[in-house]
């Protein structure tokens, strides 16, 4: 009788034993699983890998950063509104400069201010002009640009924040868009998108703070191709639409 009841003490407390291992194995288990998760996506990237693009948490805190910067830019400055034909041997400003391309005959408008040219253009390692150049000012779009064609037909449609590219972009090609492109502040985020000259969707790129995420790509009858993500194709189509294995 005695022995019985020691043996079953026994079992008793080994079970209690063998929990209280299982419970702390357990959590450290959790714990160590948090903690990989806590660690950044560069920590754990195998080396030669490509970097991975910020989260979208990141990516908005990047965002607010580079607004913020740009706001300063942008205080106590007068906005000024353009919009005309620029034309060959038109009078222009001498002191002002224009920054991007001048499209000769076609319809120009845009909002913009006006900077002082920086010192460190006339002298110095980065020096762009001559000490004696008239050159005042440095114009700043600010807003949407739009130019259109001798037709009348849009050309370029730009976005603007403060000088740098902030929404979309699209290149025409006789009226069809031919290229898109979306940026956040000064870098290219969103979907980019590529057109044939008969206007059909060729392929649309994913970015995320100027890293490209994905890409898609179509047959000519419009049909998916192939969808790439980090360099991978995940999935593949031919022109019927049919999948095709991944190799």
């Amino acid at each position: 009788m005695v022995k019985t009841m020691f043996m079953t003490r026994l079992r008793i407390t080994a079970a209690t034993v063998l929990a209280v291992f299982l419970a702390i194995g357990a959590t450290a288990a959790v714990n160590l699983n948090l903690r990989a998760q806590d660690r950044k996506p560069e920590a754990n990237r195998p080396p030669g890998a490509p970097a991975a693009a910020p989260t979208v948490a990141e990516s908005s805190a990047k965002d607010e950063e580079r607004k913020d910067e740009l706001d300063k830019r942008l205080l106590g400055k007068q906005l000024l509104h353009f919009d005309g034909t620029v034309k060959e041997g038109d009078p222009r400003d001498p002191t002002t400069q224009s920054p991007g391309t001048t499209y000769l005959d076609f319809r120009d408008a845009y909002i913009y201010f006006l900077e002082p040219i920086p010192d460190e253009w006339r002298r110095g390692p980065s020096c762009r002009l001559s000490p004696n150049s008239p050159l005042k000012y440095l114009k700043i779009f600010h807003g949407m640009r739009v130019v259109y064609d001798a037709k009348d037909r849009p050309w370029r449609i730009e976005n603007y924040y403060a000088g740098v590219p902030h929404g979309q972009w699209v290149w025409f090609r006789e009226g069809k868009p031919g290229e898109e492109i979306n940026y956040r502040y000064g870098l290219r985020h969103g979907m980019s998108r590529n057109y044939t000259p008969d206007g059909k969707l060729l392929f649309e790129q994913e970015y995320r703070e100027d890293k490209r995420v994905s890409t898609r790509s179509f047959h000519d009858n419009g049909r998916p191709d192939a969808w790439i993500v980090s360099g991978v194709v995940r999935n593949a189509w031919d022109k019927e639409g049919n999948p095709i294995p991944n190799k």
